[in-house]
């Protein structure tokens, strides 16, 4: 009896309480800010509104592909992400960096032979 009268006040005190979940995060937008295509893939370079971070998007993209996303101030490379493709037509996106005070930003899509579409410079304030 005591057993059946725990597992009912359990029942109904999970039962009695509020679920609360946190508020849906808004998405970010983003613009499109360089945009190459060649040998059949495409490379884009996208800046996010909100924190000015930017990512570099390859769409079409075979197995072994990559994408990088450089960096580069007075000449040298100062950041650089670089992701592969694990399939044939897939996008993929490198992570965002987020260097500013006129840093500039490429994005690059290589395939083995070093072939591939490559953005020109944005110049990120």
């Amino acid at each position: 009896m005591y057993k059946i009268r725990a597992v009912l006040l359990a029942t109904f005190a999970v039962a009695g309480m509020a679920v609360v979940s946190a508020p849906a995060a808004q998405a970010a937008s983003y613009t499109q800010v360089g945009y190459a295509s060649s040998f059949g893939r495409q490379v884009y370079l996208w800046r996010n509104n909100d924190n000015g971070c930017i990512h570099a998007q390859g769409k079409s993209m075979r197995n072994g592909d990559e994408v990088i996303l450089r960096v580069v101030s007075g000449g040298l490379v100062i950041g650089e992400d670089v992701q592969r493709a694990n399939a044939t037509g897939v996008s993929v996106n490198t992570q965002s960096l987020c260097n500013k005070g006129g840093a500039g930003f490429r994005g690059l899509v290589k395939d083995a032979n070093a072939n591939g579409p490559e953005t020109g410079t944005y110049q990120n304030w």
